[in-house]
């Protein structure tokens, strides 16, 4: 779960925000998306979105566009919002992370999603990409690595 415990994590999150936003080359590239990057949360556990907003939030170059809690909500909100990357995490009740990813991918196969999970497992890993997902993350790495995926060049 992301979780920033710390005065010292948020302070280091407005540094790279800072010094990014600074630098001449601007922010970190991205590939064909139009600025900023429009971002569709997708997970089950309210206090998740919640904290995904948060962070991301405080990059100017990622726009939240929407979220939801599972997957039925990300096709559907994904297909009426038209985001850049869906952030999908893997477990979710009704139509879970990799089955959604699978549906939206055939659906709109332009927008880049995500896979985010607890799990750090080489299986789950390769089911979301095998279903068309682009990269996978877990919810126990770094926030910086939430960021730097979306905002990653393929």
């Amino acid at each position: 779960m992301l979780t920033m415990d710390s005065a010292d994590d948020v302070s280091l999150l407005n540094a790279i925000s800072r010094k990014t936003a600074s630098t001449a080359t601007g922010p970190m590239p991205r590939c064909g998306f139009r600025s900023p990057v429009r971002v569709l949360i997708v997970d089950d556990h309210r206090i998740v979105r919640a904290g995904l907003i948060g962070l991301l939030s405080t990059r100017p170059e990622i726009d939240v566009v929407g979220e939801a809690s599972d997957g039925f909500e990300a096709v559907d909100l994904a297909e009426r919002l038209e985001p850049d990357v869906v952030l999908m995490d893997v477990t979710m009740p009704r139509l879970n992370g990799i089955d959604a990813t699978r549906l939206l991918h055939r659906k709109r196969p332009e927008i880049r999603i995500i896979g985010l999970s607890m799990h750090d497992s080489r299986e789950i890993e390769d089911a979301m990409k095998l279903a068309g997902a682009r990269q996978f993350i877990t919810k126990g790495g770094p926030p910086l690595a939430v960021i730097e995926a979306i905002l990653a060049t393929e």
